[in-house]
Protein backbone atom coordinates (compact mmCIF):
# COMPACT_ATOMS: atom_id res chain seq x y z
CA UNK A 1 0.00 0.00 0.00
CA UNK A 2 1.52 3.30 -1.08
CA UNK A 3 2.30 6.08 1.36
CA UNK A 4 -0.63 8.43 1.65
CA UNK A 5 -0.48 12.17 2.13
CA UNK A 6 -3.80 13.79 2.92
CA UNK A 7 -4.43 17.35 3.92
CA UNK A 8 -7.69 18.77 5.14
CA UNK A 9 -8.57 22.28 4.06
CA UNK A 10 -12.28 22.03 4.69
CA UNK A 11 -14.46 25.07 5.30
CA UNK A 12 -17.36 23.15 6.78
CA UNK A 13 -18.69 24.31 10.11
CA UNK A 14 -17.28 22.60 13.19
CA UNK A 15 -19.49 20.06 14.94
CA UNK A 16 -18.48 21.42 18.34
CA UNK A 17 -18.57 25.13 17.58
CA UNK A 18 -20.89 27.10 15.35
CA UNK A 19 -17.96 28.81 13.63
CA UNK A 20 -16.03 28.38 10.42
CA UNK A 21 -12.64 26.72 11.11
CA UNK A 22 -9.52 28.79 10.62
CA UNK A 23 -8.95 28.91 6.83
CA UNK A 24 -5.19 28.47 7.36
CA UNK A 25 -5.68 25.11 9.08
CA UNK A 26 -3.77 22.32 7.33
CA UNK A 27 -3.88 18.70 8.43
CA UNK A 28 -1.49 16.14 6.95
CA UNK A 29 -1.45 12.39 7.58
CA UNK A 30 1.79 10.48 6.96
CA UNK A 31 2.00 6.69 7.19
CA UNK A 32 5.35 5.69 8.73
CA UNK A 33 7.22 3.29 6.45
CA UNK A 34 10.46 1.37 7.18
CA UNK A 35 12.33 3.83 4.93
CA UNK A 36 11.40 6.62 7.36
CA UNK A 37 12.93 4.84 10.35
CA UNK A 38 16.34 4.55 11.98
CA UNK A 39 18.77 1.97 10.73
CA UNK A 40 20.25 1.52 14.22
CA UNK A 41 19.78 -1.92 15.68
CA UNK A 42 17.92 -0.70 18.77
CA UNK A 43 15.85 1.90 16.91
CA UNK A 44 15.15 0.36 13.51
CA UNK A 45 11.37 0.45 13.97
CA UNK A 46 11.15 4.06 15.11
CA UNK A 47 10.54 7.14 12.98
CA UNK A 48 13.61 9.33 12.51
CA UNK A 49 13.12 12.73 14.08
CA UNK A 50 14.78 14.31 11.05
CA UNK A 51 12.05 12.87 8.83
CA UNK A 52 9.41 14.19 11.23
CA UNK A 53 10.96 17.68 11.15
CA UNK A 54 10.82 17.56 7.36
CA UNK A 55 7.11 16.74 7.42
CA UNK A 56 6.48 19.45 10.02
CA UNK A 57 8.18 22.10 7.90
CA UNK A 58 6.21 21.16 4.78
CA UNK A 59 2.91 21.24 6.69
CA UNK A 60 3.69 24.60 8.28
CA UNK A 61 4.71 26.06 4.90
CA UNK A 62 1.38 25.00 3.38
CA UNK A 63 -0.43 26.89 6.13
CA UNK A 64 1.78 29.98 5.80
CA UNK A 65 1.41 30.18 2.02
CA UNK A 66 -2.33 29.66 2.23
CA UNK A 67 -2.57 32.85 4.28
CA UNK A 68 0.17 34.89 2.60
CA UNK A 69 -0.81 33.99 -0.99
CA UNK A 70 2.92 34.23 -1.72
CA UNK A 71 5.85 31.79 -1.56
CA UNK A 72 7.16 31.49 2.01
CA UNK A 73 10.52 30.43 3.40
CA UNK A 74 11.39 29.08 6.85
CA UNK A 75 13.16 31.58 9.12
CA UNK A 76 13.27 29.73 12.44
CA UNK A 77 11.75 26.96 14.52
CA UNK A 78 11.44 27.26 18.28
CA UNK A 79 12.82 24.60 20.62
CA UNK A 80 11.05 21.25 20.21
CA UNK A 81 10.73 18.48 22.79
CA UNK A 82 9.54 15.10 21.58
CA UNK A 83 7.31 13.38 24.13
CA UNK A 84 7.54 9.97 22.45
CA UNK A 85 8.79 8.12 19.42
CA UNK A 86 6.56 6.88 16.60
CA UNK A 87 6.61 3.25 15.47
CA UNK A 88 6.62 2.00 11.91
CA UNK A 89 3.08 1.32 10.69
CA UNK A 90 1.61 4.15 12.76
CA UNK A 91 0.18 7.32 11.24
CA UNK A 92 1.63 10.75 12.02
CA UNK A 93 -1.03 13.45 12.15
CA UNK A 94 0.31 16.98 11.69
CA UNK A 95 -1.82 20.10 12.14
CA UNK A 96 -0.64 23.61 11.31
CA UNK A 97 -2.37 26.97 11.61
CA UNK A 98 -1.20 30.57 11.30
CA UNK A 99 -1.31 32.16 14.75
CA UNK A 100 -0.41 35.68 13.70
CA UNK A 101 0.79 37.62 10.67
CA UNK A 102 3.13 40.56 11.04
CA UNK A 103 4.32 42.82 8.22
CA UNK A 104 5.96 40.15 6.08
CA UNK A 105 6.44 37.29 8.54
CA UNK A 106 4.04 34.77 10.05
CA UNK A 107 4.07 32.51 13.08
CA UNK A 108 2.67 29.04 12.44
CA UNK A 109 1.68 26.74 15.30
CA UNK A 110 2.15 23.01 14.85
CA UNK A 111 0.83 20.03 16.78
CA UNK A 112 1.81 16.43 16.07
CA UNK A 113 0.08 13.21 17.13
CA UNK A 114 0.64 9.54 16.35
CA UNK A 115 -2.16 7.08 15.72
CA UNK A 116 -2.22 3.31 15.78
CA UNK A 117 -4.49 2.55 12.79
CA UNK A 118 -5.43 -0.85 14.25
CA UNK A 119 -6.80 0.55 17.52
CA UNK A 120 -7.42 4.21 16.70
CA UNK A 121 -5.45 5.26 19.80
CA UNK A 122 -3.80 8.67 19.45
CA UNK A 123 -0.88 10.05 21.46
CA UNK A 124 0.70 13.51 21.57
CA UNK A 125 4.18 13.66 20.03
CA UNK A 126 5.21 17.32 20.08
CA UNK A 127 4.21 20.94 19.63
CA UNK A 128 6.20 23.60 17.82
CA UNK A 129 6.16 27.14 16.48
CA UNK A 130 7.71 28.08 13.13
CA UNK A 131 8.34 31.49 11.62
CA UNK A 132 8.08 32.08 7.89
CA UNK A 133 8.67 35.11 5.68
CA UNK A 134 6.65 35.80 2.54
CA UNK A 135 8.81 36.20 -0.58
CA UNK A 136 6.84 37.46 -3.61
CA UNK A 137 8.20 36.09 -6.88
CA UNK A 138 8.69 39.59 -8.31
CA UNK A 139 10.74 40.68 -5.28
CA UNK A 140 8.25 43.34 -4.24
CA UNK A 141 7.51 44.25 -0.64
CA UNK A 142 4.51 42.66 0.97
CA UNK A 143 2.18 43.56 3.80
CA UNK A 144 0.32 40.53 5.04
CA UNK A 145 -3.34 40.73 6.04
CA UNK A 146 -4.22 40.06 9.68
CA UNK A 147 -5.48 36.66 10.79
CA UNK A 148 -9.21 36.38 11.48
CA UNK A 149 -9.78 35.11 15.03
CA UNK A 150 -12.75 32.78 15.51
CA UNK A 151 -12.22 31.29 18.97
CA UNK A 152 -10.75 31.95 22.41
CA UNK A 153 -7.87 29.57 21.64
CA UNK A 154 -6.99 31.44 18.46
CA UNK A 155 -7.14 34.76 20.32
CA UNK A 156 -4.83 33.39 23.03
CA UNK A 157 -2.27 32.14 20.50
CA UNK A 158 -2.51 35.47 18.65
CA UNK A 159 -1.56 37.38 21.80
CA UNK A 160 1.18 34.92 22.78
CA UNK A 161 2.67 35.12 19.27
CA UNK A 162 3.69 38.73 19.90
CA UNK A 163 5.47 37.75 23.12
CA UNK A 164 7.23 34.82 21.44
CA UNK A 165 8.38 37.17 18.69
CA UNK A 166 9.85 39.53 21.28
CA UNK A 167 11.67 36.64 22.95
CA UNK A 168 13.15 35.50 19.63
CA UNK A 169 14.56 38.95 18.87
CA UNK A 170 16.21 39.24 22.28
CA UNK A 171 17.52 35.66 22.43
CA UNK A 172 20.65 36.33 20.35
CA UNK A 173 21.61 39.34 22.47
CA UNK A 174 20.98 37.41 25.68
CA UNK A 175 23.21 34.56 24.51
CA UNK A 176 26.00 36.98 23.61
CA UNK A 177 25.93 38.35 27.14
CA UNK A 178 26.00 34.83 28.58
CA UNK A 179 29.03 33.88 26.46
CA UNK A 180 30.93 37.00 27.51
CA UNK A 181 30.25 36.39 31.19
CA UNK A 182 31.08 32.67 31.03
CA UNK A 183 34.13 31.51 32.98
CA UNK A 184 35.35 28.15 31.71
CA UNK A 185 37.47 27.59 34.82
CA UNK A 186 34.28 27.49 36.87
CA UNK A 187 32.77 24.63 34.88
CA UNK A 188 32.53 21.80 37.41
CA UNK A 189 31.59 19.24 34.77
CA UNK A 190 34.66 20.00 32.67
CA UNK A 191 37.03 19.76 35.63
CA UNK A 192 35.46 16.86 37.50
CA UNK A 193 37.47 13.61 37.68
CA UNK A 194 35.90 10.86 35.58
CA UNK A 195 37.11 7.46 34.47
CA UNK A 196 37.11 8.42 30.80
CA UNK A 197 36.47 11.51 28.77
CA UNK A 198 35.69 11.73 25.08
CA UNK A 199 37.50 14.42 23.15
CA UNK A 200 35.30 16.82 21.22
CA UNK A 201 37.39 16.13 18.12
CA UNK A 202 36.43 12.45 18.34
CA UNK A 203 32.74 13.31 17.98
CA UNK A 204 33.07 15.65 15.02
CA UNK A 205 31.15 14.64 11.92
CA UNK A 206 31.38 16.30 8.49
CA UNK A 207 29.02 15.53 5.66
CA UNK A 208 28.55 16.81 2.13
CA UNK A 209 25.07 16.58 0.59
CA UNK A 210 24.31 17.21 -3.04
CA UNK A 211 20.96 18.93 -3.48
CA UNK A 212 18.93 16.71 -5.79
CA UNK A 213 15.40 17.25 -7.11
CA UNK A 214 14.05 15.01 -4.34
CA UNK A 215 15.47 17.49 -1.80
CA UNK A 216 13.73 20.51 -3.35
CA UNK A 217 10.34 21.97 -2.52
CA UNK A 218 7.64 23.20 -4.88
CA UNK A 219 9.72 26.33 -5.57
CA UNK A 220 12.60 24.24 -6.87
CA UNK A 221 14.96 24.99 -3.98
CA UNK A 222 15.96 23.15 -0.83
CA UNK A 223 14.03 24.11 2.28
CA UNK A 224 14.24 24.32 6.06
CA UNK A 225 12.74 20.89 6.68
CA UNK A 226 15.28 19.14 4.46
CA UNK A 227 18.17 20.98 6.09
CA UNK A 228 16.85 20.09 9.55
CA UNK A 229 16.69 16.44 8.50
CA UNK A 230 20.35 16.51 7.44
CA UNK A 231 21.32 18.30 10.66
CA UNK A 232 19.51 15.69 12.76
CA UNK A 233 21.25 12.85 10.92
CA UNK A 234 24.68 14.37 11.58
CA UNK A 235 23.86 15.08 15.24
CA UNK A 236 22.72 11.46 15.71
CA UNK A 237 26.00 10.13 14.30
CA UNK A 238 27.99 12.50 16.51
CA UNK A 239 26.10 11.37 19.62
CA UNK A 240 26.78 7.74 18.72
CA UNK A 241 30.53 8.39 18.89
CA UNK A 242 30.22 9.27 22.57
CA UNK A 243 28.78 5.82 23.25
CA UNK A 244 31.32 4.17 20.94
CA UNK A 245 34.34 5.65 22.68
Amino acid sequence: MAEQVIWSLTKRKSKTENIVPNPTLVEVHEWVQPSHCHHLQHDNNMLQHGQLLRWMDITACLSAERHAKHPCVTVSVDDISFDRTVSVGHVVILRAVVNRAFTSSLEVGLSVESEDPLTGKREHVCKAYSVFVAKPKDGSKVKLPPVALNSEEENREYLLAAERRRMRTTYAKDMQRVVKSLHLDDDEAANSPVAKKVKVSETQVHTINIVLPVHANHHGTTFGGQIMEWMTDVATISAMYVEFY
